[in-house]
């Protein structure tokens, strides 16, 4: 873990302060929600028994409607003001009223319906979505040949009336039926707008409340554009068929209940409201028979900043808190309280609606019997608990997270300076080794005098001793190699000398042995010797402008008759023919010498050994690859080092091996500014030895 994280982690500590303070805002606001909460219950439980006390109110609420099954029930809400009969849906936007939604399952067609009272009317609003619209022709039928809008009603007697409104184009029209002989008849009392639309059509309608009776069906009876291939008997065009029917009624349906308010339960219950309080009477079926109140914020809350609003909310959401359901129904309240308090006699639930939390409680409203009528919802906002809260609360909670921050950022900006001078050290140690291990000594001791300088300076102590100790091993070689000259020579002599004079058998061996580990004593001083020369030969040499291309074929015929078997290919970009590079030759070669020698003995005959020059993004890349064995995975970083070697000291010809082949060939890179690389082919087929070339590659001027 970085040392920034380290410290910023510590600084975390200082949040216990604005945590302890976070924790008695939460204790005391689930205090005061549970006061709340026990106030909104006593106002329900107060509204119950009002009800529950006058039989007149209680008769109200028994009425059939609202005790029915409400499967398919249309609500409609008082409105504020009359509607403009214009067929635009202007008011009823802006007043945002419920609406009820029916989309087909067989095209994209949908009807969307808003209803509202006022006074003694009923208010219609269809928005249906259709693509092809088709309008009334009275050529095909009398009643209704195109789409139109049906309201089916029941009448006392029980008998139903379908009124059909449809229009031959935009403009004002009146509601038609079919009475009891099959005459159509004109019903004046319903008078509606139809507007076309991009994408359908629009339709408002009025009639009297008493119109329909108790039960109300609507459906938009939408009729495409396919003809029924039949011939009418009187010879008319054929008519076109209708597709579906849109809305809460299907063809041969008994109509559903149509609901409205209470007025009465609407003031007995209304005397109960107050600011920032919503009350609603609810029947067994959830419908809304009386609304009282509502949600808005008191004026105290309303005048707070909304950015302190936010924050406040904010620190106190709960996950566990559900959000506020949608009105799935228009009219209609479903949800955990109110099905609680229909079902055990009460209910209480908190939701989150937006930022705002709400309360609300449901208590059930009982008969002389005991048994449940209704049910009594009080919703309530934790908006006052805002003002109640917000002078010490949010006061503490910003102090403690401004000296929390204050904390975090002096330990981040501590931490950043640590860090970056631990980064700085050790960009430092690991700049001042190369890759292939030499010392660069370029490292610059730190002068502070904490403990990060004083490590700065111990690590500069460390590789000036570490630079000795590798020059010393640098040139062991050639010293050790001088001075075991001489005496491997006394001991070569005497061993011939020896051979010369008489010795038994077991003798013989002694001494042939002896000779032979001098002989091999002298090879590995000779290799040694032969990897100094090339050391100085490197700080010797001169280099010149040469091409590469050349070079290669001249030394591939070298090559060839080298060959024990293998076959040498030779691939060579011909972008590259002219490109050059600044380089000793003499040095080129031997390199050339060292990998090819090294491919030739690694590669069995009858196998291909390639030689190659490719153009590269870093410059130019010469390769030496070879089929046979694989190399090691864990050495084919190590390979270039002295006296590192894959196989064994000496071959089945006898030759010996120390390993420092390709440690020249690293040395000779290096002075070229090369990179070298040795890895297995991609295909594990065999080795490949990459030399990279990325500096001094020019084109001839």
């Amino acid at each position: 873990m970085k040392l920034k994280t380290q410290l910023l982690l510590v600084s975390l500590l200082t949040l216990a302060l604005p945590w302890a303070g976070y924790q008695y805002i939460v204790e005391m606001d689930a205090a005061l929600r549970f006061g709340q909460q026990q106030s909104q219950a006593a106002t329900a439980k107060a509204v119950a028994s009002r009800i529950a006390s006058e039989p007149a109110l209680l008769d109200e609420l028994r009425q059939p409607q609202w005790q029915a099954d409400a499967g398919g029930a249309l609500y409609a809400s008082p409105l504020r003001i009359d509607p403009l009969l214009d067929g635009y849906d202007d008011e009823w936007r802006y007043w945002q009223q419920p609406f009820r939604r029916y989309d087909s399952l067989q095209s994209s067609a949908s009807l969307t319906l808003w209803l509202g009272t006022r006074g003694s009317d009923l208010w219609l609003f269809a928005r249906a979505d259709d693509q092809h619209i088709v309008y009334h022709n009275p050529a095909l039928d009398e009643l209704a040949s195109g789409d139109y809008l049906l309201l089916r009603s029941e009448l006392p007697d029980g008998r139903q009336r379908d009124y059909v409104l449809r229009a031959s184009a935009p403009g004002s029209l009146t509601a038609v039926y079919r009475d009891s002989r099959g005459r159509v008849r004109s019903e004046p009392r319903i008078r509606a707008q139809w507007q076309e639309r991009s994408d359908g059509f629009q339709l408002e309608v009025r009639l009297p409340r008493s119109l329909p009776g108790e039960r109300l069906g609507l459906a938009w009876i939408n009729r495409d554009t396919h003809h029924d291939s039949r011939r009418q008997p009187n010879g008319l065009a054929p008519r076109p068929a209708a597709s579906e029917w849109l809305g809460n009624i299907a063809p041969g349906d008994r109509p559903p209940w149509w609901l409205t308010p209470s007025n009465t339960l609407q003031r007995a219950i209304a005397v109960f409201a107050r600011d920032g309080l919503q009350l609603q009477l609810l029947a067994p079926n959830q419908a809304q028979v009386a609304v009282a109140g509502a949600l808005s914020a008191p004026a105290d809350v309303a005048a707070m900043p909304a950015w302190k609003r936010y924050l406040y909310n904010t620190l106190l959401h709960s996950s566990a808190l559900l959000p506020l359901p949608e009105d799935g129904q228009p009219g209609f309240l479903r949800s955990a309280e109110t099905v609680g308090a229909l079902q055990q006699g009460e209910g209480a639930q908190w939701y989150l609606q937006g930022q705002r939390r709400l309360g609300r409680v449901a208590e059930a409203v009982r008969d002389q019997d005991g048994n449940i009528v209704g049910a009594v919802s009080v919703a309530q906002g934790s908006d006052r608990l805002l003002a109640v809260t917000d002078s010490a609360a949010l006061s503490l909670l910003v102090y403690a997270l401004g000296a929390t921050l204050v904390a975090a950022v002096a330990l981040l900006f501590y931490a950043s300076l640590l860090s970056w001078r631990i980064g700085r050290l050790s960009r430092q140690v690991t700049h001042s080794v190369d890759e292939g291990g030499k010392i660069r000594g370029d490292f610059s001791p730190s002068r502070r005098g904490d403990e990060i300088g004083e490590l700065s300076r111990h690590y500069h102590q460390m590789l000036l001793r570490l630079q000795q100790y590798n020059e010393y091993l640098r040139t062991l070689a050639s010293k050790l190699s001088h001075e075991l000259r001489t005496p491997l020579a006394v001991i070569r002599t005497s061993l011939d000398n020896l051979g010369h004079e008489p010795q038994s058998e077991q003798g013989e061996v002694y001494a042939r042995r002896a000779l032979e580990g001098s002989e091999r004593l002298s090879a590995i001083l000779t290799a040694m010797s032969s990897a100094s020369r090339v050391e100085e030969a490197i700080r010797q040499a001169e280099t010149e402008t040469l091409p590469l291309a050349p070079l290669l074929r001249n030394m591939a015929g070298v090559y060839d008759a080298l060959l024990q078997g293998q076959t040498l290919q030779l691939l060579i970009d011909p972008s590259l023919e002219e490109v050059q590079i600044e380089a000793a030759p003499e040095l080129l070669v031997q390199m050339l010498d060292k990998l090819v020698d090294n491919a030739i003995d690694y590669c069995p005959p009858g196998r291909v050994i390639q030689l190659s020059l490719q153009g590269d993004s870093g410059g130019v890349l010469l390769q030496v690859s070879n089929d046979g064995p694989l190399l090691p995975d864990t050495m084919q970083g190590q390979l270039f080092e002295s006296l590192v070697s894959v196989r064994e000291s000496s071959d089945k010809d006898g030759r010996l091996h120390l390993g420092l082949g390709l440690h020249i060939v690293r040395l000779i890179a290096e002075f070229h500014g090369a990179a070298v690389e040795a890895r297995n082919r991609d295909n594990r087929s065999g080795v490949e030895f990459n030399i990279q070339f990325a500096r001094g590659v020019s084109e001839p001027g």
